[in-house]
């Protein structure tokens, strides 16, 4: 069975609503096409969120088209990924990293 994850496009326009002010656990991730990094974490990401979904939203923003976001979290490595929970960043860690790390994230995310 073939599981679509659902995602929010995220811009700099409506991420004060979409993030800043909603009470749900989101994962952000900050992206680039340009990226490999964000390449490697793309299959990671989507197939991990297949089993979060429920509890956890996902929302993609470019940081080529939405430069603010991106200055506002750093920009040392992509992707940036920023763990909110009822409006607050609650983690973030960039660059590539292991699925292992990733789980332990959301995991941590969903006890908040």
């Amino acid at each position: 069975m073939h599981v679509t994850v659902k995602k929010t496009i995220l811009t700099d326009a409506n991420f004060q609503t979409k993030i800043l002010e909603s009470e749900r656990s989101i994962l952000v991730v900050l992206y680039a096409d340009w990226s490999g990094s964000c390449h490697i974490m793309a299959p990671i990401i989507e197939e991990l969120m297949k089993t979060h979904q429920e509890k956890i939203q996902l929302g993609m923003l470019d940081v080529d088209s939405n430069p603010l976001v991106a200055k506002k979290y750093g920009f040392s490595a992509l992707p940036i990924l920023l763990f909110f929970r009822k409006g607050k960043l609650f983690d973030q860690i960039a660059g590539a990293i292991p699925k292992k790390i990733l789980v332990e994230k959301l995991n941590a995310l969903l006890r908040a």
